[in-house]
């Protein structure tokens, strides 16, 4: 299994056991083909519309969308892995809404739940600099 994958569904395994929390996965264009076994080349060919995020969850009754990602990166986070949500998480936060990105860091296998307005202040940073939002709730 590919490490954003086990790192989708160490997420929402946490979440979907976790006594008070509820989560819900939006479907986006690799599940649709890989349900439908419809890739040319390595590529998809059925496209959906894009998704503000991986999940919607809710914690102790907060609710927040919620973004994995994996990443090998030894020094840290850089803005390439953020590029595909930034649109949605922009207009979320703009209207007062909560967003989250989970990252682990196979580097370090360490778990990250890093605010989005974190990321909205400054994309790059380095490992050091996330510790405050390391988690050891996910494994």
């Amino acid at each position: 299994m590919r490490y954003w994958k086990q790192a989708e569904a160490t997420v929402y395994k946490y979440f979907s056991e976790k006594k008070g929390s509820f989560i819900h996965r939006f479907i986006d264009t690799h599940d649709i083909n890989s349900q439908l076994n419809r890739f040319k080349d390595g590529k998809p060919i059925v496209y959906t519309e894009k998704k503000p995020s991986d999940f919607i969850a809710i914690e102790d009754g907060i609710t927040f969308f919620a973004e994995v990602k994996s990443t090998e990166n030894v020094k840290g986070i850089t803005s390439a892995l953020f590029e595909e949500q930034d649109g949605m998480r922009k207009r979320i936060l703009k209207v007062n809404g909560l967003y989250f990105y989970f990252i682990y860091s196979i580097f370090n296998k360490c778990w990250y739940k890093v605010p989005g307005e974190i990321i909205e202040e400054k994309e790059n940073r380095k490992w050091e600099d996330l510790e405050q939002y390391k988690v050891d709730y996910l494994k």
